[in-house]
């Protein structure tokens, strides 16, 4: 092993700091509850969900599946149970189980140790919804009674699989009912945990869902003690050769604590840091993974660490103050009841924010004021097409306020960029479906204008849909380097965050440009 490794841990006896959290999580899958595994981003929830895989393999009542469906890009609520029956069917059968041609739910399968093969021939039976769903039921079912076990579904970034797998929000209620239900035989068949930065009450508030939640416990990722930070780091640098360099590096661990906080990744990026330059890192090595803390964070919540970064205080209890304290963001002392920011490297990050607030908060303040025009020339066009047509142009939908989160994120890299991407092409192109067909609740001048080609061509090669540059263009549709090169200049990828939020608001531009054109169109 290389010493300092930020790979995923599967191995119980590498995860430095978690004994008690996998106990009690062994003692939950034990009861067969649903549990969420809550935490920040890089706190270490892949590893926990993992580690808790590699244990709950050897239980006698359960039967675990993990389920990363970001890493495998399924989208479409019927492809994501086909999804979960393909990786189910596929462990079974490493496992002997599942070993010969059967029918389930009146279509033949053959398992196999690849779960895509397994998900082709799901695909080539052309099934319904109803029917993927079906197929999964059965073999929750069929194979939790034959073995006698709970089969439970960790389920890693569940927050993708609700914003890009289901199609709305009650593709879940199979997997609802199914963790609720018992067979005659009194076995609880199936249960699942989720991992995320956002808690399930939380999320399903968001989405508009709340009859979703039927989570019994929530269990949080929190920094580690410093002496369990300490095993860590010593046993870090017994895998280091060169002595001089394993003196260096040991002589950090006070200083690697107090910068990471006690979060087993920021400090591994650390000490690989200085094995490769020989000095101690800035807190910019980890400013990425702050940025995507800070865009997870409600402003009253930034407002809360803004006052702290700079010294320790007093909060009467509230909702944002518990949030902030869940995620590990702020510590309490005991003995002052004051308020600090743990995590040396974030206060760090948050000064030099403070500092560089003119160019981070006028983009913020600007694509907010942007996105916040665009909500009001929805409701207003919907307003006066109702009034007139007794209808909605923008149909209603159930995530509203996540892809509006989405619009307004400064865009400043790709993955954020993809995010907003799709975000537009649900709020526009989606949104004015009918028939099941996309923009056709548009006026007819406006289904095929110069925007709505770059939002559908956008949504295909950013957004994570299929590679445009594979179809054959139609008469109204450009290419991605002619629309890159039309609304930049250049025919070059996006790469600086500069780039991406640049594009970004000359789009919102484009989409203001655009509703005021309907607006008045439909008001004449």
């Amino acid at each position: 092993m290389k010493p300092f490794d930020i790979s995923t841990i599967t191995r119980p006896e590498n995860l430095f700091g978690r004994d008690d959290l996998l106990k009690r999580l062994s003692a939950l899958a034990r009861r067969n509850d649903n549990v969420q595994i809550i935490g920040s981003r890089r706190f270490g929830k892949t590893c926990v969900l993992r580690c808790m895989h590699t244990i709950l393999r050897k239980e006698d009542s359960v039967y675990p599946i993990y389920v990363d469906m970001k890493a495998d890009g399924i989208r479409k609520t019927c492809n994501v149970y086909m999804y979960l029956s393909s990786i189910l069917i596929e462990q079974l059968y490493k496992d002997k189980i599942y070993t010969h041609q059967e029918k389930i739910a009146s279509i033949e399968i053959l398992p196999c140790d690849d779960w895509t093969s397994i998900y082709e021939q799901l695909q080539n039976s052309a099934i319904s919804l109803v029917k993927a769903q079906k197929i999964f039921s059965e073999l929750i079912n069929t194979f939790a009674e034959l073995m006698e076990k709970n089969i439970l579904f960790l389920f890693d970034e569940y927050e993708f699989m609700f914003k890009y797998g289901f199609d709305s929000p009650e593709g879940f209620m199979k997997l609802r009912t199914l963790s609720t239900s018992t067979l005659a035989s009194g076995i609880h068949p199936f249960s699942f945990w989720i991992a995320g930065s956002k808690t399930w009450d939380a999320f399903c508030t968001l989405i508009g869902s709340g009859e979703l939640n039927v989570i019994n416990t929530t269990e949080y990722i929190l920094p580690i003690a410093y002496e369990d930070f300490s095993s860590m780091w010593d046993y870090e640098c017994t895998l280091i050769e060169d002595e001089n360099m394993k003196n260096l590096v040991s002589s950090h661990k006070k200083k690697a604590f107090e910068a990471s906080g006690g979060i087993p990744f920021y400090a591994k990026l650390f000490g690989a840091n200085t094995i490769n330059t020989e000095s101690f890192p800035t807190y910019h090595i980890l400013s990425t993974y702050f940025s995507e803390i800070e865009s997870g964070l409600h402003p009253s919540e930034m407002q809360v660490l803004d006052v702290l970064y700079k010294t320790p205080k007093a909060f009467p209890q509230s909702s944002i103050i518990k949030n902030l304290e869940d995620h590990g963001l702020i510590l309490l002392n005991l003995k002052t009841g004051r308020y600090s920011v743990p995590i040396g490297f974030f206060v760090e990050y948050l000064k030099a924010r403070q500092q560089d607030k003119t160019l981070t908060i006028s983009k913020d303040t600007i694509i907010r004021q942007y996105v916040d025009k665009i909500t009001k020339l929805v409701e207003n066009i919907n307003s006066t097409y109702h009034n007139k047509k007794n209808e909605y142009l923008f149909g209603l939908v159930n995530d509203n306020d996540s892809l509006i989160n989405d619009l307004r994120t400064v865009c400043s890299d790709k993955d954020q960029f993809k995010d907003f991407c799709s975000a537009l092409y649900k709020y526009y192109l989606e949104r004015t479906k009918k028939d099941g067909k996309n923009r056709e609740k548009l006026p007819k001048e406006f289904r095929y204008t110069r925007f709505a080609n770059i939002v559908d061509m956008f949504r295909h090669t950013f957004g994570g849909g299929h590679e445009i540059d594979m179809l054959e263009l139609q008469n109204w549709q450009k290419s991605k380097s002619d629309m890159l090169y039309e609304l930049t200049g250049s025919r070059n990828e996006p790469n600086s965050a500069e780039e991406f939020s640049k594009l970004q608001q000359t789009i919102l531009t484009m989409f203001i440009k655009e509703l005021e054109s309907i607006n008045e169109h439909i008001r004449k």
